[in-house]
C-alpha cells in the first residue's frame, strides 16, 4: 500500500469518528461542544435554566474519550444555589435558595473547555424576577403557596386536560391583582364546572394585571354566577387575550353574568379596561337562567373599557330576563353618582371594536342588550358626552349568510347623535360582510366629529386565513395611548366642577387651575394612594370648593407625594365620619400646602389607630404646611369630635394629626375644637398637632382653639400647640390666646399650656420649645397642670411665659414635673428650664409657681436624681440633678398657701441631703413689683431681641402678641 493511500485511510478514519462525535453529542442534546485533537468531548446538559425560589434542578458534565489528567467541577453562587448532592462527580443536583440570576461555570483543567456556562434565572415573584410558569402545578399555585401579589411569567403552552382529572379550580376567589404574563403561550383544556367566579381566574382585582395569553378548548359548564373564560369578575387590566375554539355552558335559578373573556367587569380604579381581546369564529356561549346578562366579550361591563376587540361565533340565551349582546349583555353608568363627577373613566365604554357574533334571544341586541345610563335610562336617547356610556368606532356586522337575529332594542343598534353642530356616530351597522374587508370602513369620531381610521399599523390588520379576511388584532404590537381610554385625560388643566377636579386621578403630576368656587355635590372618592401619591401642582386661585350636605366625602387626597403642591385653596363645609388616617386635605402629606383654608366638621368613633388633623392626619418628613388657617370666623370653623374605644393610640390636631415635616405661619381660629373622649387607648391632642415627632418644625403659629379631653383617665394628654412633643421636635414663636369674651380652653389629665408632654432628644442641650407665649385669656384644666409643659420629661424649654389661668388637684406656673432620666445608661439626660416667666394664676386648690409640690424637681418614678457616671451611693459625683429651671422668674403674689413655708419645697441653691441631689431653681420667687421692674432683669440673660421687658409690666415674648 503507497504512502499516499494510507494517509488517505487515516483522514477517513479520523473523519467517520468526527461523524460520529456528531452524531453522539447530537443524540445527548449538548448544546455546547468542542473537539480536540485527540476527540475529546467536554459539554453541559443546559445552558439556560429558569426556576423558582425552592425547585430543584439538574446540570449533567457530559465527558467523553477522557484524555488522561482532564479534571472538571462547577462553579456557582452558594447564595443564591446550594447542591444536594455530592456523590457525583458528574452529576450536579442544585436547589434554588432565593431569587436572582447568576451562571454556573464550567470549571476544567483542559484550556480548550475553559469559560462554558449555564445561566440560572431564579423566579421569586418580584418584578425583576418573576414566578415562571411552565406546569399545570405552576399554574394552580397561583393563591395557593404562591401569593396572588406577585409577578409570572408563562414559559410554553400548558395542557391541563391530565390535571385534577381534568377539572380546573379559579384562581385566587379573593381577587389576583398581581402581574400574569403569558408571554402568547396558549393554555389548553381548561375545564371548569359549577363555579360561582368561572375561569382561568374567579376574580382580577383592581391593580391586577393580565395579558399575552392564547386559550384553546376552554369549557365552563354548571351553575355560576360569572363567568368567562379569562375570568368570572375583573376589576383590573386585561389585554391581548386570544379565545379559539371554547365554550360555555352553564345554567343559573335567579341570575347570572356571562362573557366570552370576562363574566362581570366592575370598574375599581381608573384602569379597570379590557384592551386586544378577541373571541373567534368557532366559539359558543349558551346561558339558561331567569335573568342575566351575556355578551360575547363581557356579560356585564359596569363603568369599564372595552377597545380593540372583537368576538365571532353565536349565543344562545333561554330565559325571559336575559340580555345579550355580540360585545356586552349589559353596558352601565354607575347610577348613584350625578353628572357633576360623571367622567368618561366612570362611563361603560366600547371603543374600536366589531362583532359578527349571532346572537339570539328573547332580548337581544346586535352589540348590546341593554344600555343603562348614569341616571337609569335603559336606551340611547338624550346623547349629550356628559351623560352617558361611550360608544366609538363600534360595528356589527352581518349579510344574508351571517342573519343576526335580535328582537330587543333592534332599531337603536345603529345610532348616532348630534350635540347641535357635530354628528358623532356611536354603533355603526354593516349590512354586507364584503364592506368589514376594507380598512376604510372602519373610522372613529373623535371629540371634533373628526373621522380618524382604526389603527392598521400597529394594532388592527386583515388575515384571510384566520378570520375570513376580517380585522383581526395584532396582538403584540405597541401599546394603546391612555388618551384614547379617556380623551378628557389631555383637557388644559382647568377646573370648574367636581367632574374636572376628579381628572385629576387620570395624571397624578399634572398641572391644574381652579378657575372659579365650586361645590362637590356627590359622592367623592380620595385622589392618590401610598404606591401611587399625587405628585402634581394645584393653584386654587383663592377660589372656595363646598362640601355639600350629606355628601359623602373623606378628603381630598389619600397621599400628596414630595413634588405634590396645593396653594391658595379654600375647602369649607367638610363632614368627614369615617377613615383611619383623617383630614380634610389629605390623609398624608409629603408634599407643599401654602395659602390652605379648610373648616368643617369631623366626628369619628373609632377602634383603630387613627391620627386626625383639620388639615392633614399625618404631615410627613417632607411635609410643609405654611400660611395656612384652620377656620376664619365662628361661621367657617372646625369641631372635632373623637370617641376612642380602642386601647390605641390616637392623635389629633387641628392641623396635623402628627407632625414629622414643617408647619410654619399657621393659625386655627377661635371656636375651632379639639373634643375627645377615651375609654382604655391614649389620646394626645393639642391646638396644631397632636404629636409633634422626629424632626418635626412649628413655628410662627397661633391657637385660640379648645382642645378638650376627659379628666379621668391618665391617658389623655393635652396642650394648647402640641399634645406630645418629642426627639429633635422644636417649637418655636407659638402663641396659645383666646378672646376676652371667650376664653381659650385646654382640658385634660395632663396639661401644659405649649405642650401637654415633653420628651426631648437624649442630650441636655438640645431645644424643643422656644420664644413661644400662654396668654391670660386662656384657661387651663384638669388633673396636672402646667402653665407651659404638663410633664417636662427631659429637653429644654426656653424664652417662654405663660399668664393662663390654672385649675386643677395639681398645678405649677412653669411645669408639674421637671423629670430626667433615671437608668444608669441615662448619664445625665436630664430636663431644663432656662429664662421663663409664669405669672399663672390659681385657683381652687393651691398650686406652686415653678413645678408641683408633692415632688419638686424629680427623676422618673419619684427618684431625686440621675445616674451620671454609674450609680455609686457612696460617690455623690455619680449623681446628676434631676433637672434645672435657671434663671427664671414667677409672680409670687399669684402662689397660694400649702400648709408649708415656701421655703421648704423650693429648693434655691443645690442641696445634697441624704446621699441626694434634688433639683435647682436659680432667681425663683420675687415680689409683684419686682417682676414689673426693668432693673430686676439681667440684659444679658433675658435679650432684648427675645423680650419686651417695661417698667411697671410683666415681660412678654416678642412675636407672640401681647397678653391681653
Amino acid at each position: 500500500m503507497s504512502e499516499v493511500t494510507q494517509k488517505k485511510q487515516n483522514w477517513f478514519a479520523r473523519f467517520i469518528i468526527f461523524l460520529l462525535a456528531v452524531i453522539v453529542a447530537i443524540s445527548l442534546g449538548l448544546v455546547v461542544y468542542y473537539f480536540v485533537q485527540d476527540d475529546e468531548i467536554i459539554g453541559l446538559s443546559e445552558t439556560s435554566v429558569m426556576v423558582n425560589e425552592g425547585d430543584t434542578f439538574t446540570v449533567e458534565i457530559i465527558h467523553s474519550n477522557e484524555r488522561s489528567g482532564t479534571t472538571y467541577s462547577l462553579s456557582y453562587d452558594e447564595s443564591i444555589l446550594t447542591r444536594t448532592n455530592q456523590d457525583s462527580d458528574d452529576v450536579y443536583i442544585f436547589e434554588a435558595k432565593t431569587g436572582g440570576s447568576t451562571e454556573i461555570t464550567l470549571i476544567t483543567s483542559n484550556e480548550k473547555f475553559q469559560g462554558m456556562t449555564c445561566s440560572v434565572s431564579v423566579g421569586e415573584g418580584t418584578q425583576s424576577n418573576p414566578y415562571y410558569i411552565k406546569t399545570a402545578e405552576d399554574l394552580a399555585s397561583i393563591g395557593v403557596s404562591k401569593l396572588s401579589t406577585a409577578y409570572y411569567v408563562q414559559l410554553q403552552d400548558i395542557d391541563l386536560s391530565s390535571y385534577n382529572l381534568g377539572v380546573w379550580t379559579p384562581l385566587c376567589e379573593d381577587g389576583f391583582s398581581g402581574t400574569y404574563n403569558g408571554s402568547g403561550f396558549t393554555i389548553y383544556n381548561l375545564n371548569v364546572v359549577s363555579s360561582e367566579n368561572a375561569g382561568l381566574f374567579a376574580k382580577i382585582s383592581a391593580g391586577g394585571t393580565v395579558t399575552s395569553i392564547v386559550f384553546s378548548g376552554a369549557k365552563i359548564s354548571g351553575e355560576t354566577t360569572n363567568a368567562g373564560i379569562l375570568a368570572g369578575v375583573s376589576s383590573g387590566v386585561v389585554s391581548r387575550i386570544e379565545v379559539r375554539s371554547s365554550n360555555i355552558n352553564v345554567s343559573n335559578s335567579s341570575s347570572l353574568n356571562v362573557g366570552g373573556i370576562v363574566g362581570q367587569m366592575i370598574r375599581d380604579s381608573s384602569n379597570t379596561r379590557l384592551d386586544r381581546v378577541s373571541v373567534f369564529d368557532n366559539s359558543t356561549l349558551s346561558v339558561n337562567s331567569q335573568s342575566g346578562f351575556v355578551g360575547g366579550v363581557v356579560g356585564f361591563n359596569q363603568s369599564g373599557t372595552i377597545i380593540n376587540s372583537f368576538s365571532r361565533g353565536s349565543i344562545t340565551a333561554t330565559g325571559t330576563n336575559i340580555y345579550s349582546g355580540g360585545i356586552a349583555g349589559k353596558v352601565c353608568t354607575d347610577t348613584t353618582i350625578s353628572s357633576d363627577e360623571l367622567t368618561t373613566l366612570k362611563k361603560g365604554n366600547i371603543i374600536n371594536s366589531y362583532t359578527t357574533m349571532i346572537v339570539s334571544g328573547e332580548k337581544a341586541g346586535a352589540v348590546v342588550g341593554v344600555n343603562v345610563n348614569y341616571d337609569g335610562s335603559s336606551n340611547f336617547t338624550n346623547k349629550t358626552e356628559n351623560n352617558e356610556n361611550r360608544y366609538v368606532g363600534v360595528y356589527y356586522i352581518y349579510d344574508s349568510t351571517r342573519t343576526i337575529n335580535w328582537t330587543y332594542s333592534a332599531t337603536e343598534q345603529n345610532v348616532s347623535y348630534s350635540d347641535g353642530s357635530s354628528t358623532f356616530k356611536l354603533i355603526t351597522a354593516l349590512t354586507n360582510i364584503s364592506m368589514a374587508q376594507s380598512q376604510a370602513t372602519f373610522v372613529t369620531y373623535n371629540e371634533s366629529a373628526e373621522e380618524t381610521t382604526w389603527n392598521f399599523s400597529s394594532v388592527w390588520t386583515f388575515d384571510e386565513e384566520q378570520n375570513n379576511n376580517l380585522p383581526i388584532l395584532q396582538m403584540y404590537g405597541s401599546s394603546v395611548a391612555d388618551s384614547i381610554y379617556d380623551p378628557q385625560s389631555t383637557y388644559d388643566g382647568t377646573i370648574t366642577n367636581q367632574s374636572q377636579l376628579a381628572l385629576i386621578a387620570n395624571d397624578m403630576s399634572g398641572t391644574y387651575e381652579i378657575s372659579e368656587n365650586f361645590s362637590i355635590t356627590s359622592a367623592w372618592t380620595k385622589i392618590g394612594t401610598e404606591s401611587n401619591p399625587f405628585n402634581g401642582t394645584i393653584n386654587g386661585n383663592n377660589h372656595i370648593i363646598t362640601i355639600s350636605n350629606g355628601v359623602s366625602f373623606e378628603g381630598l387626597f389619600g397621599y400628596l407625594g414630595s413634588n405634590a403642591q396645593i396653594v391658595n385653596l379654600t375647602i369649607i363645609y367638610a363632614n368627614l365620619t369615617t377613615g383611619t388616617n383623617v383630614g380634610i386635605i389629605a390623609e398624608y402629606n409629603y408634599g407643599l400646602l401654602q395659602g390652605v383654608t379648610v373648616s368643617g366638621t369631623i366626628t369619628l368613633t373609632t377602634t383603630e389607630a387613627t391620627n386626625v388633623g383639620a388639615i392633614v392626619g399625618v404631615n410627613g418628613s417632607t411635609g410643609q404646611i405654611i400660611d395656612c388657617y384652620v377656620g376664619n370666623s365662628s361661621l367657617y370653623s372646625v369641631q372635632i369630635n373623637v370617641n376612642n374605644t380602642s386601647t390605641n393610640t390616637i392623635s389629633i390636631g387641628l392641623v396635623a394629626g402628627i407632625n414629622e415635616g414643617i408647619i410654619n405661619n399657621t393659625a386655627v381660629y377661635s371656636k375651632s375644637s379639639i373634643e375627645a373622649t377615651n375609654s382604655s387607648g391614649v389620646v394626645y391632642a393639642g391646638g396644631i398637632a397632636g404629636q409633634n415627632i422626629s424632626s418635626g418644625s412649628i413655628k410662627n403659629v397661633t391657637s385660640m382653639a379648645d382642645v378638650k379631653l376627659s379628666t379621668e383617665s391618665d391617658n389623655n394628654t393635652a396642650g394648647g400647640i402640641v399634645g406630645y412633643n418629642a426627639y429633635r421636635a422644636t417649637i418655636n414663636l407659638a402663641s396659645v390666646i383666646g378672646l376676652q369674651t371667650d376664653q381659650a380652653v385646654i382640658t385634660g389629665y395632663l396639661v401644659g399650656g405649649l405642650v401637654g408632654e415633653n420628651s426631648g432628644e437624649d442630650i441636655n442641650t438640645f431645644v424643643n420649645i422656644s420664644q413661644s407665649q400662654v396668654n391670660s385669656t386662656v384657661r387651663l384644666t384638669g388633673f396636672k397642670v402646667g402653665g407651659l409643659v404638663g410633664r417636662m420629661y427631659r429637653g429644654v424649654m426656653e424664652n417662654c411665659a405663660t399668664f393662663a389661668t390654672l385649675s386643677a388637684n395639681t398645678m405649677a406656673g412653669f411645669a408639674v414635673t421637671v423629670e430626667g432620666y433615671t437608668e444608669s445608661s441615662g448619664n445625665g439626660k436630664y430636663a431644663v428650664i432656662n429664662t421663663c416667666f409664669s405669672s399663672a394664676t390659681f385657683e381652687g386648690n393651691a398650686g406652686t409657681a415653678y413645678a408641683e409640690t408633692t415632688s419638686k424637681i424629680r427623676a422618673t418614678g419619684n427618684t431625686l436624681y440621675c445616674y451620671l457616671n454609674g450609680e455609686d451611693v457612696s460617690n455623690p459625683s455619680s449623681y446628676k440633678q434631676a433637672g434645672y429651671i435657671n434663671n427664671s422668674k414667677y409672680n409670687k403674689a399669684n402662689l397660694e398657701a400649702t400648709g408649708q413655708s415656701e421655703d421648704s419645697y423650693r429648693q434655691k441653691t443645690s442641696e445634697y441631703i441624704f446621699g441626694v441631689y434634688y433639683g435647682t431653681i436659680k432667681d425663683g420667687a420675687t415680689s409683684e413689683d419686682d417682676c414689673k421692674r426693668y432693673s430686676t432683669y439681667d440684659l444679658t440673660i433675658w435679650k432684648t431681641t427675645v423680650w419686651n421687658i417695661i417698667d411697671g409690666s410683666y415681660p412678654t415674648v416678642i412675636g407672640c402678641g401681647a397678653n391681653e
